[in-house]
């Protein structure tokens, strides 16, 4: 049974699990009015967590649950070039794989990351030629990195707060891949449409008695 407010009758409780939980009511068919008195409806209160009553699935994730579950659902693919390449061969490569963002990688070393941003705000404006322009020129240097084991209510506080858009993903030193906020926010709407959905199952089924 999921702790908090005391529920009232004609009213469930729905914990989401990620911090959005609330009431849902709904009107009972059935009247109250003719039960003798001191005996409740066994129907009337109804208080459930998503693990409790309405299923789990893989597909829903807190906002506590660590990218790397992300990832492994998206995969560790990681696009890069090279420091000496253009900013138009780099942009080539962006277009054949549609990414937003692509890793610069001297070696094994993660020298900087650019995005589609970077052409509109360090490219153009500048006037600099993309066919030769090496992205080290007009790259962010040394970018910001997370772990792995960063949660979800982590990196969305890094992309509000900094206003990034791709994340590069590091352990122990070693590049294991990219988080972007598209990733973020297509599982949440995932997992909110999830709990939607087995919340309205779940009222439809009506309450045991």
């Amino acid at each position: 049974m999921s702790q908090g407010p005391e529920p009232v009758a004609g009213q469930a409780i729905f914990n989401s699990g990620d911090g959005l939980s609330g009431y849902f009511t709904r009107r009972m068919s059935a009247s109250i009015a003719g039960l003798p008195a001191g005996k409740k409806p066994t129907f009337a209160v109804v208080a459930c967590t998503r693990s409790d009553k309405l299923g789990s699935s893989p597909a829903s994730y807190p906002m506590n649950t660590s990218i790397s579950v992300l990832l492994e659902h998206k995969g560790s693919k990681v696009f890069s070039v090279p420091p000496k390449f253009t900013v138009a061969e780099t942009v080539k490569e962006m277009n054949r794989h549609k990414v937003g963002s692509v890793l610069v990688m001297e070696g094994d070393r993660l020298a900087g990351i650019f995005t589609e941003r970077d052409v509109l705000s360090r490219v153009i404006p500048a006037g600099l030629d993309p066919k030769t322009t090496p992205v080290a020129q007009v790259m962010t240097r040394d970018p910001l990195t997370v772990a792995s084991s960063a949660t979800i209510e982590e990196v969305m506080a890094l992309f509000t707060d900094r206003r990034f858009r791709h994340l590069p993903v590091m352990d122990a030193g070693r590049l294991v891949g990219v988080i972007s906020i598209g990733d973020v926010m297509r599982r949440m709407v995932d997992t909110h449409r999830h709990e939607a959905e087995q919340l309205k199952q779940y009222i439809a089924g009506g309450y045991a008695p």
